[in-house]
């Protein structure tokens, strides 16, 4: 029995991947064309994702830095000799695909981007060698097919890889992409890390972090057509939110969707009706951002009428010897803002301390909705802002229907989304179409979480501001409902996932949504 035992433990690891000072079985697949590599980033990105489903370990990129006037003159060199080979036969595919190659190179290097030597190495290791062997194959196999061309080096003759130089040329910007790619790949262990559901290539979970030690807070922008999943994610993160006691959580909820699809937010509700409106625009009267800016979400002012309210002209007894007076007052009276009680109230600072605050707006009309939606984001900036919080300070901002202050009140959207990364504060933005959000706003958005659609113009919108490749574009069309691209700060490129949502998200009615809406 115990010669049985002995004869089976020297079968498993007497591979020729087992390593005998780790006592394990492991291979590194070295890739020597980064170039190859580099282009499965902008092409078949599903390839380096099933690469990683299948057992990797680790990924290290060698680099040898190289003097760049010498590059780029052997680079100029290269060229000539390939152009002159090229002139005489001009069939021939291989040069010609070398020459854009090192084209793309010496471009890169005269843009001030550094030359170097550069390779990558994949790491694989298990208990059992018969499975390193399958796993390192199947790698190497699937580069292959790519046209990027690999070698398997097994047990301790890893060591002369790690002692080993790299021989190919290449750019510092062409050497980090796939490095850049592959490292979010793996979860992120940051406590502010929320799992959202599963790549569709590979099954890994996927994370986003709200947070990060490098950037600070980051914005989230959820995008998609109605029905396809924007309420049931939105639901789905705040019931994760709450569950891990993660941060401070505000959540202003306009058409009450947020509050009907969880039954945990019932006791930190706050109904905001037509009374409750004017003392939220009393708390930011005569603060850093003008009253004109806020009202101005749901009403279209004049220059004139906007001088009456910022300078609070319009509560002076003389007031209506003004031609505008009249025109300021009807405007606010039918957007539902009393213009009597916003005269009397008196500068004040509301408090906003409490750990949970969901503010909902479904009573208002939808012009006292943007103004109410415009204004609370305005008293979180103010009262944080006066009471200067430290670095460590988090707080998420929940914001449905974004396209109620980012569309008219837009100086206010980009104060806001610039100002509370400083602050510590991260936004959570949903919104229907692309072109509610202005450029400024998408260029301080982190994270881009988008539905699909067929319509082209929706389309084209996000291809433009996520500078999606056109196969990527193609995907938004197929993708189904509870299925979205998702597009974090530092990858270059965005990965298809599948939202899985919280039970109690699905398993309760959400107003004016259907299925995952």
């Amino acid at each position: 029995m115990f010669l049985r035992i002995r004869m089976f433990s020297k079968t498993r690891n007497s591979g020729k991947c087992y390593s005998s000072s780790l006592r394990e079985c492991v291979a590194a697949i070295v890739v020597d064309n980064v170039e190859c590599l580099s282009s499965l980033v902008d092409g078949s990105q599903e390839l380096l994702e099933h690469i990683l489903s299948l057992g990797v370990r680790g990924i290290l990129l060698q680099a040898e830095t190289l003097d760049t006037i010498k590059a780029a003159k052997r680079l100029e060199s290269k060229l000539l000799t390939y152009k002159v080979i090229l002139e005489k036969h001009p069939e021939n595919k291989s040069v010609e695909a070398r020459m854009r190659i090192l084209s793309r190179l010496y471009e890169r290097i005269t843009e001030g981007h550094a030359p170097l030597k550069a390779r990558y190495v994949f790491f694989v290791k298990s208990k059992n060698c018969e499975d390193i062997d399958e796993k390192a194959t199947a790698i190497a196999g699937l580069l292959k097919v790519h046209g990027c061309s690999s070698k398997i080096i097994c047990g301790d003759d890893i060591v002369k890889v790690l002692l080993g130089k790299p021989l190919e040329y290449v750019d510092s910007k062409t050497a980090i992409e796939p490095l850049q790619y592959l490292g979010w790949r793996f979860r992120n262990d940051s406590e502010y890390s929320l799992y959202i559901g599963r790549e569709v290539a590979t099954g890994l979970p996927a994370y986003i972090s709200l947070w990060s030690p490098r950037s600070g807070a980051s914005h989230v922008l959820v995008l998609g057509p109605t029905g396809k999943g924007k309420t049931t994610l939105l639901a789905t993160l705040v019931a994760r939110i709450l569950a891990l006691d993660l941060v401070a959580l505000t959540i202003i909820d306009p058409k009450g969707d947020l509050i009907n699809a969880l039954d945990s937010l019932a006791d930190n509700v706050i109904v905001v009706d037509e009374v409750m409106l004017v003392d939220i625009l009393c708390g930011v009267k005569g603060s850093r951002i003008p009253l004109c800016n806020l009202v101005s979400a749901g009403i279209e002012f004049s220059e004139a009428e906007c001088r009456l309210v910022d300078t609070n002209t319009l509560c002076r007894e003389d007031s209506d010897n003004n031609i505008y007076s009249t025109s300021t007052r009807v405007k606010l009276h039918f957007a539902g803002v009393d213009v009597e009680k916003l005269c009397e109230c008196e500068k004040r600072q509301a408090s906003i301390d409490g750990k949970v605050l969901v503010y909902d707006l479904s009573r208002l009309n939808d012009i006292a909705k943007n103004i109410g939606l415009a204004a609370i984001l305005a008293l979180h900036y103010n009262y944080y802002l006066k009471l200067g919080v430290s670095s460590e300070f988090r707080r998420i901002i929940i914001v449905d229907e974004a396209w109620r202050f980012s569309q008219r009140a837009k100086t206010l959207a980009d104060i806001i989304v610039k100002e509370f990364r400083s602050l510590g504060i991260s936004l959570i933005l949903s919104t229907q179409d692309p072109a509610d959000v202005s450029e400024s706003v998408w260029n301080n958005i982190g994270i881009a979480i988008v539905f699909g659609s067929h319509d082209k113009e929706y389309i084209r919108r996000v291809q433009r501001l996520l500078r999606l490749s056109e196969s990527e574009a193609e995907k938004l069309r197929w993708l189904g409902v509870g299925e979205a691209m998702v597009k974090l700060q530092h990858s270059p490129r965005p990965s298809r996932v599948y939202i899985e949502a919280e039970p109690e998200t699905v398993n309760r009615r959400v107003l004016g949504a259907s299925m995952l809406g």
